[in-house]
């Protein structure tokens, strides 16, 4: 691809994203948002304090960062967007015709990079500088920080609660529900916050009747009796639990959590995002249920 389709591409690319980032606390606040469909950012300068991005060494207080990475933006491994005082900017590979960084390389590993910047308006980006990687550290791309933000999820494994406890009979309604279940899960990386919202509950009995998704997330006996119920057909003489010593059914219980992704609150399109996952399963609990027949002894009468 020639480095002026690249080029529309990527002003094309910036132009239809529509995320909005919410102010960086440094000593002075850049937001990145769009107005008339071209990223920008809006410099808001708060105090007279140097602050400090990993793309541009110490500034003069109107320096931040935004998150939120063009999409497909023709350039060989851009980097996530930071703004430089007004200016929406992002890392890529060097390339030609630009000239090579001065100096020599800080390490063997070093790669040139250049720095493109938006001024506001439609056209592509102009280059602000070349340099050698080294010691500073390049912002994570969105997908990389939306992945680090979903692996920092932590999800408590709740207890399931089983009716009747402790013995249950064949052709009995047993009911079952998730005690201490979490309906909602957040982490934080870099600037992205992962949400995961539960969305179903699924029992596995362990009678291999096979899973069946309760209509809604019991987490009462209440709640259960009328939404999560199984009747076992056979008593678990050959279950592979226990339960006082007694051959019992291990029954799981499994969840599964909608993933959204936000920066300083606001919500981050999809489109932004490819490839990033909408859904997690949350801790599986399980619970040995003893099942036995009902014996009916017939006396004569007397």
């Amino acid at each position: 691809m020639g480095h002026a389709a690249a080029t529309a591409m990527v002003a094309l690319a910036a132009a239809l994203s529509g995320a909005l980032v919410a102010a960086s606390p440094a000593a002075a606040e850049e937001t990145c948002e769009m107005v008339n469909l071209v990223l920008t950012c809006t410099e808001t300068t708060t105090e007279e304090t140097p602050a400090t991005t990993p793309e541009t060494g110490t500034g003069s207080g109107s320096e931040g960062s935004c998150e939120l990475r063009p999409v497909d933006s023709g350039y060989d491994n851009p980097s996530a967007p930071f703004c430089i005082k007004n200016d929406v900017c992002f890392n890529v590979d060097h390339f030609a015709p630009l000239v090579m960084p001065e100096g020599d390389k800080p390490n063997e590993d070093s790669t040139a990079r250049v720095t493109l910047c938006y001024n506001g308006s439609m056209g592509p980006p102009a280059p602000r500088r070349i340099f050698w990687t080294g010691d500073e550290e390049e912002p994570p791309s969105l997908i990389e920080q939306v992945r680090s933000a979903v692996d920092a999820l932590d999800f408590a494994t709740p207890t399931v609660g089983v009716s009747p406890a402790g013995l249950t009979l064949v052709n009995l309604d047993t009911w079952f529900w998730l005690d201490g279940v979490q309906r909602e899960v957040t982490a934080t990386a870099f600037t992205v916050t992962a949400r995961a919202t539960i969305r179903t509950m699924t029992v596995d009995p362990g009678d291999g009747s096979g899973t069946f998704t309760c209509p809604t997330i019991a987490t009462t006996s209440a709640e259960a009796q009328n939404n999560c119920v199984h009747e076992y057909r056979r008593s678990s003489r050959r279950g592979a639990g226990s339960v006082d010593g007694q051959p019992a059914f291990k029954a799981t219980v499994t969840t599964v959590y909608d993933l959204t992704f936000t920066h300083g609150g606001n919500p981050i399109p999809a489109a932004a995002i490819p490839g990033a996952p909408t859904t997690i399963d949350g801790a599986p609990a399980t619970a040995a249920v003893r099942v036995v027949e009902a014996q009916t002894v017939v006396r004569p009468n007397r």
